[in-house]
């Protein structure tokens, strides 16, 4: 029990002032135990000591009067004793006047009196006007006393206890032991709630009806405003209302904003509630099912009807509001409904209310064939069209039409007017949908966005959003927003929005809105396309595709077209990304300039990816350098065109005279993509972006050539851990571990280096107990040599320090040794994986950054693979040979970068460390007097030759390869004609 010392002194001074004090407050608000509190207080006062509790659930009034007056002469001699009195009843009037007449009578004897009561008995505290009163509102417990409750019964301070309890005693108290929020809410927080409120309305139930009324509607609305209360019929002026929220404060109400929320989740607490209620006051149900509806809730309108009650009430809730549950993704209630009216075999035809529903629904699902046939079914019922209402839901259903379905036979037919009889629409929702319509069309068509839609989406942000999870038409155009943002040339918080996309989603698939999931899809993943982020969605972009032919949305079938292409091309297929733009050119029209504008820049961006150096200067060559009404895509051709062809001059007097146009903030996010995509081609306009736009053309991942150090012998990525033990085996053997080396004597025995050496070159890979044996002990039997692989390996765990409860460095499966990856390093893995990057996905590197990576693995290679002496395993050296041609290649192929980015140093660099590992390779040889020649050192082009040619006669009884010879002509060609 927690101590409510605050509470306890109020009650205590104010019972002392007036003679009697009343706490009045529903079951739960910790009456009893702010009574037992209160007598404890007053029994351990030194100046007072006596004091009585007195329990008066279901007493008769006689009865309680004898007790009473039984104990007052008990207490005649003390002190100013006290008297409390729990669970007083509701008694009668006549009862309630004697009673409070008994308490008066004993306060005049010297009796302090403190009674606790429900406001079921309000009667009797009225009649108690000379009284002090508690209410509930005085015995939740308060912000201030939140960190003693917390203390006492060990609840996080990170909880919302207010917000999880609102206060009340008894579901703080539940909330005991718990350390962080819990979703759902632990049952017995759900219990209590349940409990309280059943106990609310009984009370109710049994002293005042029209309270009652207002719990019960409360309760199965579960939260909302009060106002939507009103279009139930319920008085939310009338004095019940507030008497019943300030005598029960268990409704969650905020006076300012006119909210409530009761206890408890909508799948646990209020479910249980609706169920219970909703079979008792089936008419109070119904009704707040139609207000929901007219305030658009329709969420915890279909969740009511769904959950309690019957066909024909869900069927007059589609009649209700047909249109409001289909834009708000209901169809599958709305199908359910249809499904239950198949099975009871109604006669007749659905009404048209429902025939709407049923249409709008089938739209927003992607079911065209069903939008279809009951548009069909709709055209022959135009007559039928009377009331106010239903004109209302044609006219919003055919705008619904214009913006979801673009397919042929979809279309209602306008309504004749009637003077008087238009209506209105639903309001936001249907000025969103044509907004959308037409903004999007305008955006990927003309390239042109005007700011309507985020002025109606702050206008609905203002007026408190909307209740609904999903809202299709809002949704519709917070991706128009998101998708302009990237087509003008920004991406906002992607990340924020990205997660808000993500969210999206989730609701949009649960209600199977596949028309709207696949156009979010496309607008997420182009942002993330746009933004340089990895790819999360592959498909994302065909579906949206597939989705708008579906719908005969060409423009959006083109631009998902577009994207892809994009996607394809950074992925590296530029065949692939090539023909999806012409495809797209070849059936565009002449009104959809944006997007033409688009196709072409993919379909040239393409092009140039694959072409060669020659093929480009070709075509650069052809270039019209003196067009000047240019479209952004075409002016940023040209200039990739220039840059890659490194015609510089060229270049920078097209930027010069175009810079306006290539600078286009609507365009730069696709000039980004081909500056990306293009990599070192478009170097040289990169270098000509201002410094203060180069951001907006730079992806954020790329990494810049000052930021790569030259001679960083070991990347980032291989950070010293605690624990690391690092295996050196190119040029020598050695173990470090935590960055010392390991001079140990246990190394020194041959067969330990050995074995830690031929796990450590298979790094993460099993390796068999039978060829360890084989290879180290080949010339004893297999039980033997078993024997000496146990004793090793027990030894190898000692060198390298492994215990029971440390780092794991070496590790079994079955019959199969490693060492842990994870613990375990060597200079070959790192060897090997930089190896990778270069001879395998150098495409994906700029020049300057594989030259680069080159040197790296040239400082990292210290020399050949060390071969145990004394064994002669063929394993170590087939990896030697291996390793050591890999070195070359890897230097080879800095070389010829080197070479074409006229870098002399770095490439006479590489040559020298190649000739250290391999002097008889021909084609180290030519790349050796190439760079030689580049140098100005003709002397050692000259050395190099007739060395190499001395080594051929002498080792293999032949010259150099023609090729080799035919280097070595023309290089000494130029130099007699040059004079060099």
């Amino acid at each position: 029990m927690v101590r409510r010392t605050r509470l306890i002194q109020e009650l205590a001074q104010q019972a002392s002032s007036a003679g009697i004090a009343v706490l009045c407050a529903p079951p739960g608000f910790g009456k009893t135990a702010l009574l037992i509190q209160y007598v404890d207080e007053v029994v351990n006062d030194p100046q007072r000591g006596a004091a009585r509790l007195v329990d008066a659930d279901h007493a008769v009034l006689s009865e309680l009067s004898i007790q009473l007056e039984g104990i007052a002469g008990e207490l005649a001699h003390a002190v100013r004793p006290a008297l409390a009195i729990d669970n007083v009843p509701a008694f009668p009037d006549a009862d309630a006047e004697a009673f409070a007449e008994l308490l008066r009578g004993l306060r005049a004897s010297g009796v302090e009196i403190v009674i606790a009561c429900t406001p079921a008995a309000e009667g009797l505290v009225r009649k108690l006007g000379d009284a002090a009163k508690f209410g509930a509102g005085q015995l939740i417990v308060r912000p201030r006393e939140y960190a003693e409750w917390s203390r006492v019964l060990s609840i996080s301070g990170a909880l919302d206890v207010y917000a999880l309890t609102q206060g009340i005693p008894v579901l703080v108290a539940a909330l005991q032991g718990m350390t962080e929020q819990a979703v759902p809410l632990p049952q017995p927080i759900e219990g209590y709630a349940v409990d309280l409120y059943h106990a609310i309305l009984a009370e109710l139930r049994e002293t005042d009806e029209e309270r009652y009324t207002l719990a019960v509607a409360l309760l199965l609305a579960g939260s909302g405003r009060f106002r939507d209360l009103a279009r139930a019929g319920v008085d939310v002026t009338a004095p019940a209302l507030r008497g019943l929220l300030r005598a029960y404060p268990v409704f969650g109400e905020d006076r300012t904003a006119g909210t409530f929320a009761c206890l408890g989740t909508e799948g646990g607490a209020r479910r249980k509630m609706r169920e219970s209620l909703a079979q008792e006051e089936t008419a109070t149900a119904r009704r707040v099912a139609r207000a929901l509806l007219k305030a658009g809730r329709s969420d915890q309108a279909v969740t009511l009807v769904d959950e309690c009650l019957a066909p024909k009430d869900a069927a007059a809730s589609v009649d209700a509001a047909p249109l409001l549950l289909a834009v708000r993704g209901h169809a599958s209630f709305v199908s359910g409904v249809v499904a239950r009216r198949k099975e009871a075999r109604a006669s007749g035809r659905a009404s048209l209310p429902l025939e709407l529903a049923v249409y709008a629904s089938a739209l927003t699902v992607g079911d065209y064939r069903l939008a279809r046939a009951v548009c069909s079914e709709l055209r022959g019922r135009t007559g039928e069209v009377s009331s106010a209402a239903e004109r209302r839901a044609w006219k919003d259903a055919r705008v619904l039409a214009r913006a979801m379905g673009h397919a042929r036979g979809l279309d209602l037919p306008e309504l004749p007017d009637k003077k008087g009889r238009g209506g209105t629409s639903l309001g936001v929702d249907f000025e969103a949908f044509e907004l959308h319509a037409r903004c999007r069309a305008a955006l990927i068509e003309q390239g042109t966005w005007t700011g309507e839609a985020e002025r109606l989406l702050e206008h609905v942000r203002d007026a408190g959003g909307v209740d609904d999870a999903v809202d299709i038409p809002l949704v519709l155009l917070r991706c128009d927003v998101l998708l302009a943002e990237a087509l003008m040339g920004s991406l906002g918080h992607i990340g924020k929005d990205d997660a808000e996309l993500a969210l999206a989603d989730r609701d949009l698939r649960e209600r199977k809105l596949a028309p709207v999931v696949s156009y979010a899809r496309l607008v997420r993943s182009a942002r993330r396309l746009f933004a340089g982020a990895p790819l999360i969605d592959e498909r994302a972009f065909t579906d949206a595709g597939t989705a708008a032919l579906r719908a005969s949305d060409l423009s959006l079938q083109l631009l998902a077209t577009v994207f892809a292409g994009w996607q394809e091309l950074v992925q590296g297929q530029a065949v692939n990304a090539r023909f999806r733009a012409q495809q797209v050119l070849k059936l565009v029209d002449d009104d959809q300039p944006y997007l033409q504008q688009l196709a072409f820049f993919l379909e040239r961006v393409s092009h140039l990816h694959g072409m060669s150096r020659g093929a480009v200067r070709e075509e650069a060559g052809m270039l019209d350098l003196a067009r000047t009404d240019l479209t952004p895509a075409e002016a940023w051709v040209s200039a990739c065109f220039l840059a890659a062809a490194r015609d510089d001059a060229e270049l920078s007097a097209w930027y010069s005279l175009h810079k306006e146009t290539l600078l286009e903030p609507s365009f730069r996010l696709f000039a980004r993509l081909a500056l990306s995509v293009l990599g070192p081609r478009a170097d040289a306009l990169r270098r000509l972006l201002p410094v203060t736009l180069a951001p907006y053309y730079i992806m954020e991942g790329e990494p810049k050539d000052e930021e790569q150090p030259l001679f960083t012998l070991i990347p980032p990525e291989y950070p010293e851990e605690v624990g690391k033990v690092s295996i050196r085996l190119l040029g020598g053997f050695s173990v470090t571990k935590n960055g010392h080396v390991l001079a140990d004597t246990i190394w020194r025995r041959r067969k330990i280096g050995v074995l830690a050496a031929r796990l450590a070159v298979e790094r993460g890979s099993f390796v068999t107990r039978r060829t360890i044996t084989e290879e180290l002990w080949p010339g004893l039997d297999y039980t033997r040599a078993r024997e000496n692989l146990y004793s090793t390996l027990s030894t190898l765990r000692h060198a390298l320090g492994q215990r029971r409860d440390g780092p794991q460095y070496l590790m079994t499966q079955g019959d199969g040794l490693c060492l842990n990856s994870e613990y375990v390093d060597s200079d070959v893995v790192r060897f090997n994986e930089l190896a990778r990057e270069i001879l395998l996905g150098h495409l994906k590197m700029s020049a300057s950054q594989l030259i680069a990576l080159c040197l790296k693995v040239e400082g990292l290679y210290l020399g050949p693979l060390v071969v145990p002496d004394r064994c002669n395993i063929p394993y170590f050296k087939h990896m030697r040979h291996t390793l050591q041609a890999k070195f070359i290649d890897c230097m080879l192929r800095g070389i010829d970068v080197a070479i074409e980015e006229e870098d002399v140093n770095s490439a006479l660099w590489m040559v020298e460390a190649a000739f250290r590992s391999e002097t008889g390779r021909e084609d180290v040889v030519r790349r050796a007097l190439q760079v030689y020649e580049m140098a100005g050192r003709y002397g050692d082009v000259e050395d190099v030759y007739r060395m190499h040619r001395d080594y051929l006669f002498k080792h293999a009884d032949r010259g150099p390869e023609l090729e080799t010879e035919r280097v070595y002509r023309e290089i000494e060609n130029r130099r007699l004609r040059f004079g060099a």
